[in-house]
């Protein structure tokens, strides 16, 4: 999972890349809304289920999963870094939104109960993570027995340049060590 310097280092940069988020978060949820639909479909969230959108970024999955499981239903919207959760709040807020919990959460050491949540929906987040099988087990852990799990991943970074362009960049400046090819 990295030392805590590490994982320090990677919240601070994530911190600093939310307000990008917000500028181009429609367009982004529009980039991704097929990805979306098939994470719903697959998962079938349904009214009263507990949904926990995993390194959700700023909340547009989970979001949209809000008026699916409906007021007795209940979405926990997370993100490792405190200023994407608070973005995703502010949306949530902006929407109306009342059955959304926000709240700042590592996906490798989740906070939750065991069995506590009937879906996990994880949007191109799971391979960004420094130890993606720790995130799979915490999943197996906080789900529900006969519970779904959805996550969509980008393939390699050949095939996928614009999505390793970032942390590229990062790497260029030295605010990340590059990772192991």
């Amino acid at each position: 999972m990295g030392t805590e310097s590490e994982q320090d280092q990677r919240r601070q940069i994530w911190n600093r890349v939310a307000p990008g988020y917000g500028n181009r978060h429609e367009s982004s949820e529009t980039n991704f809304a097929a990805v979306s639909d098939w994470l719903i479909d697959r998962s079938g969230p349904r009214p009263g289920h507990v949904v926990l959108d995993l390194a959700g970024g700023a909340g547009g999955l989970g979001h949209r999963v809000a008026t699916i499981v409906g007021p007795r239903g209940r979405v926990i919207s997370t993100d490792f870094a405190p200023e994407m959760v608070t973005f995703s709040q502010q949306l949530g807020d902006a929407q109306g939104l009342q059955n959304v919990d926000y709240q700042v959460l590592d996906a490798q050491e989740m906070d939750l109960g065991s069995g506590s949540v009937d879906i996990i929906l994880c949007r191109s987040a799971l391979m960004v993570m420094p130890d993606p099988a720790a995130a799979l087990r915490e999943s197996r852990r906080v789900l529900k027995p006969g519970g779904a799990l959805a996550f969509s991943v980008f393939t390699n970074a050949a095939n996928n340049p614009w999505v390793t362009l970032q942390m590229r960049s990062f790497a260029e400046r030295g605010l990340v060590t590059p990772p192991p090819p």
